[in-house]
């Protein structure tokens, strides 16, 4: 399949350090007491074959066994110890090297094949970033009033977006805190970033209970975004 799409390309999307897209993809999972989910999260990218040639989980100060259970599956460990997922991505990407990069959430699962339908749309359409559908799934026991919607989601989240490392170069990189992808990925998609997307499912979310978005003062920091987002389009009209 990887042989398929660097045919299908074309071409070698190659950087200064001379890694092309061809050589694989690099997954970062940043985490913070996970110890619970995690390691799926690790076999659903290591189900995804040759074509993740880098596997790093970034823990971001946690307190329970993430670090020591994740380092017995064999998986390379960073630790960052500024809080928030936004820190711990940048960490990762610090200490990876393929030109293409995905940020899985510790809590979420990769279907069979997501990676290479992922980089297959990307390389096709010279895109930047390409992102597939998403499947909201309630784990068992789960208590809580929020109600998710049901089927296939198109959405550019972090656990269903692969990026070319480049991109970061151009548009900037992440905050610190839980909120700084969607902020990063609607500035970078106005300064002219080119996403492609793809109809099929790529990922699953699983509602724990303890997800950021379950959590107490969630949404103010998304809906500021969304304020400030209407505002600035309002001012160039």
């Amino acid at each position: 399949m990887l042989l398929s799409i660097c045919k299908l390309s074309g071409r070698k999307l190659s950087n200064a350090m001379g890694h092309n897209a061809c050589s694989g993809v690099a997954v970062v999972i940043p985490v913070r007491n996970g110890q619970a989910l995690v390691r799926d999260a690790i076999a659903s990218v290591r189900d995804q074959g040759p074509i993740v040639v880098e596997l790093v989980v970034v823990d971001n100060g946690s307190i329970d066994d993430t670090a020591k259970l994740v380092s017995a599956d064999g998986v390379r460990v960073v630790f960052e110890p500024r809080l928030g997922a936004g820190a711990a991505r940048r960490a990762g990407l610090a200490a990876t090297t393929a030109e293409v990069v995905m940020f899985l959430d510790h809590d979420d699962l990769l279907v069979p094949g997501a990676i290479d339908a992922l980089l297959e749309a990307l390389l096709r359409e010279r895109a930047d970033l390409a992102h597939g559908g998403l499947r909201n799934e309630a784990m068992p026991g789960l208590k809580t009033r929020v109600r998710f919607p049901e089927g296939v989601l198109s959405a550019p989240l972090t656990s269903s977006t692969i990026v070319r490392r480049d991109v970061f170069d151009r548009f900037g990189t992440f905050a610190d805190d839980n909120y700084s992808w969607p902020a990063w990925i609607m500035a970078a998609k106005d300064a002219g970033a080119r996403l492609a997307v793809i109809p099929g499912l790529v990922c699953i979310r699983r509602i724990h209970g303890a997800n950021v978005t379950l959590t107490s003062n969630t949404y103010g920091p998304y809906f500021d975004m969304i304020r400030a987002r209407l505002r600035s389009r309002s001012e160039k009209r």
